[in-house]
């Protein structure tokens, strides 16, 4: 049983830090109630600003799972070993609907870096390792490469989804994390989410083996489903 604890926080690599512009316009507090808490109204959570001193008046509000995350032990998930698409994510706990479950964290890369790196994994496949994969997630202009990153690398895509993995500004900067779908999550039940995948090449999709009802054939847009005869 593989569990990892959340001691791994992005980091910047290279002039990525320079390229990323943390906010610098004057932040005004959300306006929530102690009887709100910050809940689904709450101007900060609507636009994926996670709450802290600095924008909201509350000691202590609904809209801080970024911080709550960090004081987890574990992330209550664990790896497994799936049927036919390789290494995948369970739960070990339950989750609440909409509940944080684990942060997609690693390198944060400038789009050049990414470049770079994308030659030598293409590199390595054609001479060394066929099965060489990468974790690359477009944020704002920059890019994670969580392939040095947190166990979140290893959930599976799926068509129909019982998670959304979602971009968050956190104290002025970019954070990622996999979170419950509508109807939260039961212990040992695998993660998903739908990876919504930019191609290349239309023509070199890799196939999609979730099995959903409504699988769309391929690892590509959701707008994007395969003819079948």
């Amino acid at each position: 049983m593989l569990i990892f604890t959340n001691s791994l926080l992005d980091c910047f690599i290279g002039d990525a830090s320079v390229l990323w512009k943390r906010d610098k316009h004057e932040l005004f507090p959300c306006g929530c109630s102690l009887k709100d808490g910050c809940g689904e109204t709450c101007l900060n959570r609507i636009t994926y600003y996670e709450c802290d001193s600095t924008n909201c008046l509350l000691t202590q509000c609904a809209n801080r799972q970024f911080a709550e995350l960090e004081k987890r032990e574990n992330f209550g998930v664990e790896v497994m070993k799936t049927k036919d698409r390789g290494y995948g994510l369970r739960a070990i706990r339950t989750f609440k609907p909409h509940q944080i479950i684990v942060e997609y964290a690693g390198e944060i890369i400038s789009q050049e870096e990414c470049k770079r790196r994308m030659k030598a994994i293409h590199k390595a496949k054609v001479s060394k390792s066929p099965s060489l994969s990468f974790y690359l997630m477009s944020f704002n202009g920059m890019i994670i490469d969580a392939t040095r990153g947190t166990i979140a690398r290893f959930v599976n895509h799926s068509c129909e989804p019982n998670c959304k993995m979602s971009k968050w500004t956190v104290g002025g900067e970019p954070r990622m994390a996999l979170f419950a779908g509508s109807e939260g999550i039961m212990f040992g039940e695998e993660l998903t989410y739908d990876y919504n995948l930019s191609p290349f090449s239309f023509r070199r999709m890799q196939g999609c083996k979730c099995g959903a009802e409504s699988c769309r054939g391929v690892l590509g847009p959701k707008n994007y489903k395969i003819a079948r005869a």
